[in-house]
């Protein structure tokens, strides 16, 4: 961090430490070697230049000293590792860090998984996005997204969201309700 300014090196430094995926740095060189993963990964997710492009003093509303941004989906939502508790969080660009439950790698990534199951993704292709992410528990998710399809549980926004929480614990996802 240069000036208070968070950078890519830093971004790139913390995800070789977290050793997540190594499509995560595929997506900041913009070169996806598995091209199944590219065709969806590509178009959706990127390095989270909305924050990067940002000076010192702008990162600040994003408290990035403390919630270091790794990716950005779909242009608006953050998905960030929090230094302090030691886990990830998610975010609008519109809101702040501080609002989201603390969640483990998995857990930052369900409702992702949700989407491409609503998205019609065919299943093999959820699995291998999920690999290649390394999510533990995709396939027992799809199995339950396809159950509560079928029971009508994932018809209401208040359905899906008791769906989430109910995943969310079961697989023990969510290290804090909040961030403090």
């Amino acid at each position: 961090m240069e000036n208070g300014r968070i950078e890519e090196k830093d971004l790139r430094a913390l995800i070789s430490s977290l050793q997540l995926p190594p499509v995560i740095l595929e997506i900041y060189d913009e070169n996806i070697k598995d091209p199944q993963v590219a065709e969806y990964f590509e178009e959706t997710y990127s390095k989270p230049e909305s924050i990067l492009a940002l000076t010192g003093e702008e990162q600040k509303i994003y408290q990035t000293d403390r919630f270091v941004p790794l990716l950005e989906i779909d242009n608006s939502l953050i998905i960030a590792y929090d230094t302090e508790r030691k886990g990830y969080v998610d975010y609008y660009l519109e809101s702040e860090p501080m609002d989201s439950p603390l969640y483990t790698w998995d857990g930052v990534f369900l409702e992702q998984v949700t989407l491409w199951f609503e998205d019609e993704m065919d299943e093999d292709e959820i699995l291998h996005l999920g690999k290649t992410l390394h999510l533990k528990h995709v396939p027992e998710i799809l199995e339950s997204l396809m159950e509560a399809e079928e029971d009508g549980e994932l018809d209401t926004f208040e359905g899906k969201d008791q769906w989430m929480t109910t995943e969310l614990k079961k697989w023990n996802m969510v290290l804090a309700e909040k961030t403090q």
